[in-house]
């Protein structure tokens, strides 16, 4: 009763194994027919997949153990690789990452001689009834009283003469092991694999009294209807004519190895003593887990655990080569990636001194970062201790030992003397004067000190308490109390939107009232920075702080949308947390005032959002007597959009300004300037993706790309390498920063400055290079724009010896014709040829140009500094014009001295940012901005010594 498909499938897997092996591709493990044209022998390319695969001899292979061809498809493959390689040009293909691996021949279990052929199973040989033997033809009762008396069911008929012992007998044939009685009766049997001298269950079988059955792999349950038994056609109820084929089938299943070869990713994820590895999904749940307790050879080498995906099918069919089930190979691509991410992962700084939040390392991270401060702690106490034997050894054997009345009589001389070793106009002079001031008080809580030295003991406070706290107490020098610094940097409560103590001390600082009409002229800026969501609550106030306040108007609006939408929804919505603060800043286009005065705590504003707040801020500092003449901001969507519905639509090809409504009756204009800075890393941006980095655009102009490529061939080659001049270089100041950039160098706006200039415009036609003329030109044209809308003090041309950094002096000026026609007209015709290439999509046809909104943004900057520079320069008292007053540096830098107030964390709460506004308003020029987007900004603004406006105080409770 042996069916005719497992006779043949029998007599296959005793053919012979190298004559199995001939028929099995050595690259990609899948079996071909040989068809009249005889396979070629791998050995043939060795030089390839000594290429492909990190050196691997093919001559190493052994004969009884690899296979010696390769199939029609992988031959076409490797002698195209050939080629390549002998022309010396890049290699890409689509073969396996690595060669599959093969085993020695063992009896019965061998992969390439135990095969089933995949497809549509060989047709069953007609058998008469006749010739069916007695035992094996199951009858049904034909009489009723025979159906009355043996009521057997249909499936029991065929099985009534398949006892237990049948069955361990045949399984017994297929290796194996009866292990006795489940629970519930059902017949247990197993398959165990030798490890050394251990055994395990590899396979377990249940056979029920029904003759149903179930397969456990590793305390998991498999039915007929999982995937990878469904594939092998095996029968729901096993029979005594297919018990053979049952037990054969499973028997030479393989079980799924997982992905094993991890265990530095292993060692490097496991926290503490835990026994396994759980590898979490992105969201939420466990992808795959750690799993011990088993012995896998491969490749040469023994591995005792593996990584098993949660949803591993577990039994491989003996129709495939793999070692793996589907699952478990899909997944091992995502842990290929994160051993590459622990393979390139910079090293953590835990010393002492190290910025990195301690919520970012582990526990035992976080011990050696304890460790290093414990020492850093003992080395201090003993510097300490060191230096004051040294000053008290000093004092001994240098000091001169004085009276009382001696003491008494040089303090009086120090109090009398008018002579001061300084010059005057000199820090030093002053704080000497300070002192000096301050020894001839009777009680040192009388001392009125000087505003500027209240603001530079402000700046040394809120830098670092502690550091104060040791200047003043350790007798040097006389400073002001913690006390009374507080009662002016808490001379009022920080709240969003126009805070009345603050437009008050704006119009303090700018002295509206005693300015010309022509240094009235100010323009406006706005700019949003990330704040660390979350509540905070507010001593001061009793309340929590950290929602989103987008002004009177916008609130109402947008708590109606919200009841709208909670009637229609009938579910209730929790208030908005901030995440960002929108900042507003005035900026004298004729003075150097520079004055933050509202901000909003939002999750970003939009366009509508916007206008509110804007025209408001307009409406309040023309009231308070400024002239505002521009708005500034960078390229955001919500502040084109701005532009677009507030501006007047004219013939130019961009709205660039609107009416100002609270000027004139409405008849003046005020322009809408997009921030250069912002521009120019847009327009690197847009380079770098051109042929480079994501690949995005294709820039294309005059038949000739303007690839990043051409800027880094230019920096390999400046290097002196290729022209035998190490060291001497023409572009200096490039650096692997310039070319290889990341999200935090793409913010920087010196490095888009320095690869966007006539520097490389030059080197690239030393280079001499013809494919490189349209991107020369591109350099030299957004260079020189560039220079013309970045005027930052009068001397600046002078000293850089460039006439493009000239203030502008005349409305004659040649610049203001250059950015009109020729700058405007290059970008004009740039997107006239993208858009008149022929047989390309739309989508295709805009990445041969810069972006839309890159170009959107230039042409208003261009249209707006053009028409409102000749009009500045006609007023009455106007010499000249820096166009630098029209970007958003100083917004920039505030910012940056936000952020330094917080340490490691960039991030304030909304209630340190209020804190720190008014910190910075008190201390002014004395705070540094040391980090920030803009480097290299100089403070033209000096500090002036003799300034005694008086600083704003907190009031006393009465």
């Amino acid at each position: 009763g042996v069916h005719f498909d497992m006779l043949n499938f029998v007599v296959r897997r005793k053919m012979d194994h190298r004559d199995n092996l001939a028929r099995v591709c050595r690259v990609c493990s899948v079996r071909f027919a040989i068809k009249g044209r005889k396979p070629k022998p791998v050995k043939n390319f060795k030089d390839a997949i000594a290429h492909l695969y990190a050196g691997y001899d093919v001559d190493e292979d052994g004969e009884s153990v690899h296979p010696p061809f390769v199939c029609e498809k992988c031959r076409k493959t490797l002698m195209y690789v050939q080629q390549k390689l002998t022309a010396g040009k890049p290699v890409t293909t689509t073969l396996k990452e690595k060669l599959p691996d093969f085993n020695p021949h063992v009896d019965g279990s061998c992969g390439i001689c135990v095969y089933k052929q995949e497809g549509r199973p060989a047709k069953k040989p007609h058998i008469p009834p006749s010739r069916v033997p007695a035992a094996d033809v199951c009858t049904q009762p034909t009489s009723p009283e025979q159906e009355s008396s043996s009521p057997v069911p249909a499936a029991d008929v065929c099985t009534q003469r398949l006892t237990d012992e049948n069955i361990i007998s045949e399984a017994c044939k297929y290796g194996y092991v009866h292990l006795g009685t489940a629970g519930s009766g059902a017949l247990v049997l197993a398959k165990y694999q030798a490890n050394s001298l251990q055994f395990t269950v590899s396979q377990q079988l249940h056979i029920k009294h029904d003759r149903t059955w179930e397969v456990h792999i590793h305390n998991k349950q498999l039915s007929v209807s999982d995937q990878p038994l469904s594939s092998l056609n095996l029968p729901t109820v096993v029979k005594k004519d297919n018990q053979a084929k049952f037990f054969l089938e499973l028997s030479y299943c393989t079980i799924c190895t997982g992905n094993i070869g991890y265990e530095e990713l292993l060692d490097a994820k496991r926290e503490g003593l835990a026994e396994t590895v759980v590898f979490k999904k992105m969201g939420s749940g466990v992808a795959a887990i750690e799993e011990k307790g088993f012995r896998v050879i491969e490749g040469g080498r023994t591995y005792d655990r593996t990584i098993r995906h949660v949803d591993c099918q577990l039994l491989i069919p003996n129709n495939r080569l793999a070692s793996r089930c589907d699952t478990c190979t899909g997944y091992g691509s995502t842990l290929r990636k994160a051993l590459h991410r622990l393979h390139n992962k910079p090293s953590l700084d835990l010393s002492h001194s190290s910025k990195v939040a301690n919520k970012h390392l582990t526990k035992k991270q976080m011990e050696v970062k304890a460790d290093d401060i414990q020492r850093e702690k003992k080395a201090q106490k003993n510097l300490v201790f060191k230096t004051k034997r040294q000053v008290k050894e000093a004092v001994e054997k240098e000091g001169c030992l004085v009276s009382k009345s001696q003491h008494t009589f040089l303090q009086e001389v120090v109090k009398s003397t008018d002579t001061v070793p300084f010059p005057e106009n000199t820090p030093q002079h002053f704080l000497f004067k300070q002192q000096q001031e301050q020894l001839q008080q009777y009680n040192s809580k009388t001392m009125r000190w000087h505003p500027m030295m209240i603001r530079w003991c402000l700046a040394i406070f809120h830098t670092s308490p502690s550091a104060y706290n040791i200047i003043r107490q350790s007798g040097f020098l006389h400073l002001p109390h913690r006390t009374t610094l507080q009662q002016y940097s808490k001379f009022t409560v920080p709240t969003p939107g126009f805070n009345t103590d603050m437009l008050r001390r704006l119009g303090e600082v700018a002295k509206i009232d005693q300015q010309p009409e022509y240094k009235k002229n100010v323009t406006l800026l706005w700019d949003e920075m990330k704040v660390k969501s979350g509540l905070v609550y507010c001593k001061t106030s009793g309340e929590l702080v950290g929602f989103t306040d987008l002004g009177t108007v916008n609130e109402e609006i947008k708590a109606f949308e919200k009841r709208c939408r909670e009637e229609q929804h009938g579910v209730e919505e929790l208030p908005d947390l901030a995440t960002h603060v929108l900042a507003f800043m005035v900026r004298g286009i004729f003075n150097n005032l520079e004055f933050v005065f509202a901000y909003y705590p939002c999750q970003g504003f939009s366009s509508a959002q916007l206008s509110t707040a804007v025209w408001e801020a307009v409406a309040i500092l023309e009231m308070m007597g400024f002239h505002v003449r521009a708005l500034t901001s960078d390229g955001a969507s919500p502040n084109r959009r701005f532009y677009k519905y507030n501006g007047e639509v004219t013939d130019a090809p961009v709205i660039y300004w609107a009416w100002n409504m609270y000027r004139q009756a409405g008849r003046e204009k005020i322009y809408f300037i997009c921030d250069v800075p912002h521009l120019i890393k847009t327009t690197r941006n847009n380079w770098e993706n051109s042929g480079s980095n994501k690949g995005t655009r294709n820039l294309h102009y005059n038949h000739q790309d303007i690839s990043w490529k051409h800027l880094t061939r230019l920096y390999h080659w400046d290097l002196g390498v290729e022209r035998q001049a190490v060291g001497l270089r023409l572009l200096h100041k490039l650096t692997e920063d310039h070319i290889n950039l990341n999200p935090a160098l793409r913010m920087r706006v010196n490095l888009a400055a320095q690869v966007i200039s006539t520097s490389v415009s030059h080197a690239l036609a030393i280079q001499g290079r013809h494919e490189t003329v349209s991107t020369r030109t591109f350099v030299s044209m957004v260079d020189k724009f560039f220079d013309c809308l970045n005027v930052k003090n009068p001397q600046q041309g002078r000293h850089t010896r460039k006439p493009d950094l000239e203030p502008y002096r005349s409305v004659e000026d040649a610049r203001f014709n250059w950015l009109e026609k020729e700058f405007l007209g290059f970008l004009d015709q740039w997107e006239r040829q993208s858009q008149a290439t022929p047989n390309m999509t739309k989508e295709d046809r805009n990445k041969l140009c810069l972006s839309k909104q890159t170009l959107e943004g230039l042409r208003i900057s261009v249209s707006s500094f053009v028409e409102l520079a000749k009009l500045l320069l006609q007023e009455d008292g106007v010499t000249f014009v820096l166009s630098d007053k029209f970007n958003q540096d100083p917004l920039e830098q505030h910012f940056a001295k936000q952020r330094r107030r917080c340490g490691a964390n960039e991030h304030p709460t909304v209630l340190e940012y209020g804190r720190n506004e008014i910190n910075i308003h008190v201390a002014g020029q004395m705070i540094a901005a040391v980090r920030g987007n803009c480097r290299g900004r100089a403070n033209d603004a000096q500090i002036d010594l003799n300034d005694d406006t008086p600083l704003p105080k907190r009031k006393r409770k009465r």
